[in-house]
């Protein structure tokens, strides 16, 4: 985040309230990203029955998200229409197949994620979905001719190599919890004597 965050500062003509406005910027996207990692920890101290993947807990929880971001993001639209802080104008026909084309698009990531999370751990499906971050990167200098900076190259790199981290510590420990439930049940199991 930081080394994405910090630009490569060529850009002098940049003015002070730019260069603010882009620092307040960052500090939402830190502040956010902190925010996330505390829900990803709470969804798995508390909401996720402890070795227990279950679809139904994580459809809970998106519900409860959903309807968190419906109270808290959408029900107050016509209210500050109404009231002058923020007028609401319909978009036009080419803005709404862009509109359309997004809902369904995180219709298929919230899909996947829903299951990403049942078959493992919140924090290896939030991870995986940083490795994104990269990818998009390499798609836009591809596409779009961007020449990337050298922090773009470095965080992309330190996301993957802590994906690849968390992957071997999930392998670890998975195969660790693999081994006592095997050496428990054998405990388990009474020893039958040869007569």
């Amino acid at each position: 985040m930081a080394l994405v965050g910090s630009g490569s500062g060529a850009d002098a003509a940049v003015t002070p309230a730019a260069r603010n406005a882009e620092l307040m910027g960052d500090a939402l996207a830190l502040t956010c990203a902190c925010g996330i990692g505390l829900y990803q920890v709470l969804y798995k101290k508390y909401a996720v029955p402890r070795d227990f993947h279950s679809l139904f807990a994580v459809n809970f929880m998106t519900s409860m998200l959903g309807l968190c971001t419906l109270m808290l993001f959408w029900i107050p639209v016509p209210i500050f229409h109404i009231t002058g802080i923020e007028r609401f104008h319909w978009p036009t026909r080419a803005q709404m197949l862009l509109i359309l084309a997004n809902a369904l698009a995180g219709v298929a990531y919230n899909g996947c994620f829903m299951i990403a999370l049942a078959l493992t751990s919140p924090l290896f499906a939030a991870v995986g979905v940083m490795l994104t971050i990269p990818a998009m990167a390499v798609v836009d200098m591809a596409m779009q001719g961007h020449v990337l900076d050298w922090n773009v190259f470095a965080g992309g790199a330190a996301i993957l190599t802590g994906f690849c981290i968390l992957t071997l510590a999930e392998y670890r420990d998975t195969v660790h919890k693999a081994e006592r439930a095997d050496s428990a049940s054998e405990a388990d199991i009474p020893a039958i004597d040869a007569a």
